[in-house]
């Protein structure tokens, strides 16, 4: 089968929703492969096709609050608010971090988490180092920050590298090169019920 061919099979089956780009860049399939090409081929209609459009899903904050101070590279006094939910899976809470002079919040939603974030509060030995992806642009329940983090990546460790340590104002100004945030001095200071 000519290139051409596969081609014109391809923007066919496209249209029909069926093609992934991956198929124009392989090889020119072998004999074998023209059975399963061959029903892709589909005569184009004499009107003109117009694609419909793609939906792209986007990810949409429960939360919409916005911080009342936009913090500097060194916040002198940490955000307090605490941003009103309904939303949140059952069991969720909001955890406060306090790292050396700054404050952040976290949304926990695994319950062991949950339980582990409750024992440190308590004062209690169990992993203590927050662990997660950082979600930019979008505060969540961090309020005075414009950044979170995923819940479903939250977990406490033991141990993590040291190229996530840092302060909430790293983060912030973007001087922590990876995506992931683990201070290794975080406290926790509060476990507040998401859904209140």
């Amino acid at each position: 089968m000519s290139r051409s061919v596969l081609i014109a099979a391809c923007i066919c089956a496209l249209l029909a929703g069926a093609c992934t780009a991956r198929s124009l860049s392989s090889p020119v399939p072998s004999p074998t492969a023209t059975a399963t090409v061959a029903p892709l081929v589909t005569p184009v209609p004499t009107t003109a096709l117009t694609p419909s459009p793609v939906a792209t899903p986007r990810a949409t904050p429960a939360v919409t609050a916005s911080p009342t101070a936009i913090p500097s590279a060194t916040p002198t006094a940490s955000p307090t608010e605490n941003p009103s939910a309904t939303a949140y899976p059952a069991g969720s809470v909001i955890v406060t971090f306090k790292v050396l002079d700054e404050r952040y919040r976290v949304l926990v939603v695994d319950p062991a988490q949950v339980e582990i974030a409750q024992k440190l509060l308590a004062g209690q030995e169990a992993p203590r180092i927050p662990n997660g992806v950082v979600v930019r642009g979008d505060p969540s329940v961090n309020v005075g920050w414009d950044w979170h983090i995923d819940p479903g990546t939250f977990e406490f460790a033991e141990v993590t590298t040291e190229v996530c340590d840092g302060k909430p104002s790293f983060v912030e100004n973007d001087e922590i090169s990876g995506n992931r945030f683990c201070p290794w001095s975080a406290k926790v200071i509060a476990v507040d019920p998401a859904n209140q």
